[in-house]
């Protein structure tokens, strides 16, 4: 459950048993604040702040036993930060950051270079329109993430980079991508900060199937 905290209106502590967050406060466009979750067990988190139109922020809790958090702040408008996760268990992150942020001018998710992400297999849409109207547009450094398990990059980064882009993601020209199959519309309308180029020529692509749109419309 999603309990308001005695004398506010919009501040909630969350509690739940079982092993599923999934929805837990989905659509709740009232909540500006949650201050902590008991998530010890939880394994489940897709649209756990789904559509959270007044959430700018969350704290760090237990997520070591989370294996999937796709959807996870879709459309979660005022979205500016989120916390160093263990996300050592995580298989799935699609649509994680669908639409997140497009009500900020600054749109910066520190911390995201030390995710671990070893067992992903699925970042289809995962930063995909986010920030949208950001004039400052930063997710850090990823040149360190572990994508050797992913199968899907497809729209990962589509539609991002907001206006006035800052955005780059490192040194991406490392990453394992031997286990990707599709890839399409990975860069699809992306606006990078001036200067910034992707060396993507030592990818392993080997098991790639559509790369429909890659960059279509890259700037």
């Amino acid at each position: 459950t999603a309990t308001l905290v005695p004398g506010t209106t919009d501040v909630y502590d969350v509690y739940k048993s079982g092993t599923n967050f999934n929805r837990l406060l989905s659509h709740s466009t009232n909540v500006v604040e949650v201050l902590g979750a008991n998530t010890t067990g939880i394994t489940n988190m897709d649209y756990m702040f789904d559509s959270c139109t007044s959430l700018s922020t969350v704290p760090l809790f237990n997520t070591s036993n989370v294996t999937s958090m796709s959807y996870m702040f879709n459309s979660c408008t005022p979205l500016q930060s989120v916390p160093l996760f263990d996300t050592s268990d995580v298989i799935d992150m699609n649509n994680m950051f669908y639409s997140s942020g497009t009500q900020v001018e600054t749109y910066e998710l520190t911390g995201l270079n030390k995710w671990n992400t070893s067992m992903v297999s699925n970042m289809h849409n995962m930063f995909g329109n986010a920030g949208k109207v950001a004039t400052s547009w930063s997710i850090g450094n990823l040149s360190n993430w572990d994508v050797s398990s992913v199968s899907l990059l497809c729209s990962m980064f589509k539609g991002v980079g907001g206006k006035n882009s800052t955005f780059d993601v490192g040194d991406i020209s490392k990453w394992n991508t031997s286990n990707a199959t599709r890839m399409d519309g990975m860069f699809s309308d992306t606006k990078f900060k001036e200067g910034y180029t992707l060396d993507l020529s030592k990818w392993n692509v080997d098991k790639v199937t559509n790369y429909t749109n890659f960059n279509y419309g890259t700037e």
